[in-house]
């Protein structure tokens, strides 16, 4: 019996995946995520295709882009 929860055979090898991402952070909120400023400081450049961008006030998000570079999916 399978779970609530399990997906079936044909899904569970399905990967996404995307061109680009965009990374927005509010500068100001950046000293309450660590790790975010850890990974635009000393990891960013390995991944090119990955672009930091500054919005006010808002909370740190990940926006990934298909190969047109539009917007997919946040997260």
């Amino acid at each position: 019996m399978k779970g609530a929860n399990a997906l079936p055979n044909s899904q569970m090898h399905m990967q996404i995946i995307y061109s680009g991402a965009i990374l927005e952070v509010c500068m100001r909120k950046l000293v309450f995520y660590p790790e975010i400023v850890g990974f635009i400081e000393e990891e960013k450049d390995k991944f090119p295709s990955v672009k930091v961008q500054y919005a006010y006030n808002s909370p740190p998000k990940l926006i990934m882009l298909d190969d047109d570079g539009q917007h997919k999916e946040t997260i």
